[in-house]
């Protein structure tokens, strides 16, 4: 996983972490993302983690675990239709890259 954003003095851009597929369940044990980091496994880890229905506290009050669920699940879809590169790939592959927000290429990957 590599957050990338751009470098560029007052611009600010930046997306999620590069996205992978690694198989990693086994029918005996279950693992937290079993498909790698991506919109999928974020998701499936969030059914695991908020479907028990109960009041999560939080810093500003407290919210029923579906409503999380559901906010963290319209938050992973929406990736879908925001990430720029998907893969570490896509983007070193991508000969013309420049930051959609202001247009030049001065990209950091933490």
């Amino acid at each position: 996983m590599s957050y990338l954003h751009c470098h560029t003095k007052g611009c600010g851009w930046s997306q999620d972490d590069f996205w992978n597929w690694k198989f990693t369940w086994k029918f005996w044990k279950w693992n937290s993302r079993p498909f790698g980091y991506n919109p999928l496994s974020l998701i499936i880890e969030d059914v695991k983690l908020f479907l028990f229905p109960r009041f999560i506290k939080y810093d500003n009050g407290r919210e029923f675990s579906w409503i999380t669920m559901l906010k963290l699940m319209k938050r992973h879809i929406k990736r879908l239709f925001t990430q720029k590169w998907w893969t570490y790939k896509s983007f070193k592959n991508d000969k013309t890259a420049v930051c959609p927000k202001c247009g030049i290429s001065c990209f950091d990957i933490d």
